[in-house]
């Protein structure tokens, strides 16, 4: 039997990233406002946006809807229930005994 194979090694690369420092000055700061002129403050508030139900028209639903569940899991349940007393019963009577 021959068996042909290729090696496949995969080597880590280092990346290193610089920083670069920039040079320069800040802009000067806006001039003060004079003492004896009332500054205007304003205070936004977000308009109250559409409800999204107002926007969208909803969907109409159906009459009747389809019956896909079951009582099988009501059935489990049960059993699991009366299991659970069982054992617990089976416990209550060697300890009383």
């Amino acid at each position: 039997m021959i068996i042909n194979a290729t090696k496949i090694v995969e080597t880590p690369e280092v990346v290193v990233s610089q920083q670069s420092h920039v040079t320069g000055t800040m802009p000067p700061p806006p001039p003060a406002p004079p003492a004896d002129v009332p500054i205007l403050v304003v205070v936004a508030t977000p308009a109250a946006a559409a409800p999204a139900a107002e926007a969208a028209p909803a969907a109409a639903a159906p009459a009747k809807l389809p019956k896909t569940g079951s009582s099988l899991p009501l059935v489990g349940l049960l059993g699991l229930l009366c299991l659970s007393a069982s054992f617990a019963l089976k416990l209550f009577r060697t300890k009383v005994s």
